[in-house]
């Protein structure tokens, strides 16, 4: 139990109709739940207009409570600084951790990293009254794609760790890292084997977490072998990765079992987004080679309505020289040091922009505000 915050739970339906057709098993209509957890900081009871809220996106195969660590030393660093958060919110995608387990009868076995962006945008519309801005959203791996194309002023700013963004429809690592999971064991005899079994990929995890007893929908009692079960919170079958032909970009050489059309996407969204970007890369990851860091730098640049990119500070990156891609679960700490700095540039940027927009606008009258304005009217009087 943090000594930082309070959190409370919240269950409610998800967004309506998900991308994929087989995406619920009780029919196109089936109705998900969106499990949501909010970290309400102690320091701060009666939060004022101005304060910050974290929407937060979690990785794929991460339930939503690996993070909490980080939301600690976020906290406490801010805290340390005088900056005042009013809460983090984060909830499970639709197939892992507690929304998988609380739909398990209803989930099906093709899913879109992006229903969930759509999911986060029902949540804050759900909790309007509670979600006031100031908002940034930080996003791990898939989280940060999602992040990145949800919406274009929602967040003023993003922190995006490890963003799984690529421009390549070819399949590189795909394969490998699909045949892994699919592949995995899940199940075992007895808790203390399911432990033993993942200690060697997930050794610097605590297992108080991540596992849950049998029977399970895709593991039912009748096929069960022992008496004493454990299994993981995030089903194989949720892992296929398959999707339909339409979702295909690019020539169908390019495309395998494994391919994912999400990351390509995701390349768009930093050349157009409006939200400044603190991109944190683990220098040992796959995803974050030099090249690939300056290609992510480089693509967030200034475009049509976007945020100005690194010639106007508003796009900057944090690189941990010894960490892989699961750095906001590792280094903590670290994450955290490179974080609340640019939370708190941020937080004065947004108070500063809201001071222009409120300049003049108070003043004038309902009739002027709902009416074009006399440059307006001048300029398109003068087209020919």
């Amino acid at each position: 139990m943090s000594q930082r915050y309070r959190t409370i739970e919240h269950v409610i339906s998800r967004s309506h109709i998900r991308k994929y057709s087989r995406a619920t098993a009780s029919g196109q209509d089936g109705e998900l739940d969106l499990r949501i957890k909010q970290y309400v900081p102690l320091d701060n009871p009666t939060p004022i207009a101005g304060d910050l809220t974290i929407m937060a996106a979690d990785g794929s195969d991460s339930p939503k409570e690996p993070y909490e660590p980080l939301w600690d030393d976020v906290l406490q660093l801010c805290d340390e600084k005088d900056a005042h958060v009013r809460s983090i919110w984060i909830a499970d995608v639709a197939h892992q951790g507690g929304s998988c387990i609380r739909t398990k009868r209803k989930l099906g076995n093709d899913q879109s990293w992006f229903d969930h962006c759509r999911d986060l945008l029902h949540m804050v519309n759900n909790f309007r009254d509670q979600l006031p801005r100031l908002i940034i959203g930080i996003g791990h791996s898939m989280g940060a794609g999602q992040l990145v194309l949800m919406h274009p002023r929602l967040l003023h700013s993003l922190v995006l760790l490890e963003p799984v963004i690529g421009k390549r429809t070819k399949p590189c690592q795909g394969p490998r890292l699909t045949r892994a999971p699919t592949l995995r064991k899940d199940t075992a005899l007895s808790r203390a084997d399911a432990v033993h079994a993942a200690e060697k990929s997930l050794q610097s995890w605590d297992n108080r977490h991540g596992f849950r007893e049998l029977p399970t929908v895709a593991v039912p009692e009748n096929t069960i072998p022992g008496a004493q079960k454990g299994d993981g919170r995030t089903p194989s079958i949720a892992k296929a990765n398959r999707l339909p032909p339409p979702d295909i970009i690019g020539p169908a050489g390019t495309i395998t079992t494994c391919y994912r059309q999400e990351p390509v996407l995701a390349t768009v969204g930093p050349r157009h987004v409006r939200p400044s970007i603190l991109y944190v890369f683990g220098f040992r990851s796959l995803l974050s080679c030099p090249g690939r860091i300056e290609d992510k730098l480089t693509r967030t640049e200034f475009c049509a309505r976007g945020s100005g990119g690194q010639k106007d500070g508003r796009v900057q990156a944090a690189i941990n020289p010894v960490c892989a891609h699961l750095v906001s679960l590792v280094a903590v700490a670290q994450v955290a040091a490179a974080v609340v700095p640019w939370l708190m540039k941020e937080a004065a940027k947004w108070r500063a922009d809201g001071r222009k927009v409120a300049t003049g606008w108070a003043e004038k009258s309902l009739r002027k505000k709902t009416t074009v304005n006399d440059e307006w009217f001048s300029k398109v009087k003068s087209l020919r």
